[in-house]
């Protein structure tokens, strides 16, 4: 399965696919990008979990706690996490249906049985979609606690939208890891022998890959560009769409950057500033005395000697300028920040370094720091 057309692009091939694993290569990429990767699926792909615990009735021997954090890691069903909302991003107060699924668990052991296991198979969703995960008609359930004659447990669990990031049990995975270079041509691995003197087992990657010919030189500057990984999902989200939800979220992230770059670029160019190409958009211009008075109002800097060094700097949403003015002695340096529309600030220092004064524009007042 290919990400991306372009050959030269990252590019995923799934060698093994079970209904709880998933074992792809990520070839043309490097190591911060396979890492990126991990870390998403692990953490920042969204599922559905219980969140929230009434109790009504509960004189089984576990206690409200326990079973609370049980109900808590028990898989739900979460191919559709798309319809709900996180509970941040809802206006209501107390859930509702957009940002909130409601389970219920209502067990009784009667006096015919002498235990009744209580278990996962025991919930009741009022949304079909997301209900407990089972692999099989005949699979009993995960345990959540036993009862004995005459015992009674009643709850109601609130299930919500949420990252493995704010909590584990929102979390897809049980295990990602990945590995690269099986052979260690690399030399990134100190390679040791056993008992018998002989070397240790090569991974089971290593049939995707082919070792260091003897006549091959060893390259130490090269970098791995080949990974192997290995992800176990908990149940709650088939593998591939682990796989498949981090790579877009991934991709949304990378996004956000370009766009706040874009939006920074054009307001630059509806400014008329211009950037060389080697400041990454600083630019730097230098003032006169008089320009830099003219300018103090706008947030810039206003040293009491002439021999001081003058830098002012504005910064807003869009990016930032430096400004600079100084002499030969380069003695004193300070800086001035301007947040358009938000504060203006001017920062001065004497020539002695004795006084260090700060204004804020909104309100005009002044504030010293010796």
């Amino acid at each position: 399965m290919d990400i991306f057309h372009d050959v030269n692009k990252p590019q995923i091939e799934i060698i093994e696919l079970t209904h709880e694993k998933i074992r792809f290569i990520l070839s043309n990429a490097d190591l911060s990008l396979a890492n990126s990767l991990r870390r998403i699926m692990l953490a920042e792909v969204a599922t559905i979990a219980i969140e929230l615990v009434e109790f009504h009735i509960n004189n089984s021997v576990l206690k409200d706690e326990y079973i609370a954090h049980r109900l808590g890691l028990i898989p739900l069903e979460s191919t559709e996490t798309e319809v709900l909302k996180f509970p941040r991003e809802c206006s209501c107060l107390k859930g509702c249906k957009s940002c909130t699924v409601e389970l219920t668990l209502h067990v009784k052991c009667s006096e015919e049985n002498d235990t009744r296991d209580v278990t996962s198979r025991d919930l009741i969703s009022n949304d079909p979609r997301f209900v407990p995960i089972h692999e099989g008609p005949r699979d009993p359930g995960i345990m959540i606690t036993k009862l004995c004659v005459g015992q009674e447990i009643k709850v109601k669990c609130l299930a919500k939208k949420g990252i493995g990031k704010e909590h584990a049990k929102w979390s897809p995975c049980s295990s990602i890891g990945f590995e690269y270079d099986p052979y260690n041509k690399l030399r990134h691995t100190q390679v040791s022998k056993n008992e018998n003197n002989e070397d240790w087992k090569t991974s089971k990657n290593a049939v995707y890959d082919s070792p260091l010919g003897d006549e091959e030189v060893f390259q130490f500057l090269v970098t791995p560009n080949k990974f192997y990984f290995e992800v176990e999902s908990v149940g709650s989200m088939k593998p591939e769409d682990i796989v498949y939800n981090g790579i877009k979220k991934l991709i949304e992230k990378i996004s956000s950057i370009q766009m706040g770059l874009s939006i920074g670029m054009n307001a630059q160019n509806e400014n008329n500033v211009t950037s060389p190409s080697n400041m990454s958009g600083v630019e730097i211009n230098i003032l006169d005395d008089d320009q830099i008075s003219r300018d103090n109002q706008k947030g810039s800097s206003s040293l009491s000697s002439e021999e001081d060094i003058w830098i002012s700097s504005s910064f807003n949403r869009s990016g930032f300028n430096w400004s600079s003015n100084q002499n030969n002695r380069n003695e004193i340096q300070t800086n001035s920040i301007s947040l358009n529309g938000t504060i203006n600030s001017t920062l001065s220092s004497s020539s002695k370094g004795e006084e260090l004064w700060i204004s804020s524009s909104p309100n005009g007042e002044n504030e010293m720091w010796t």
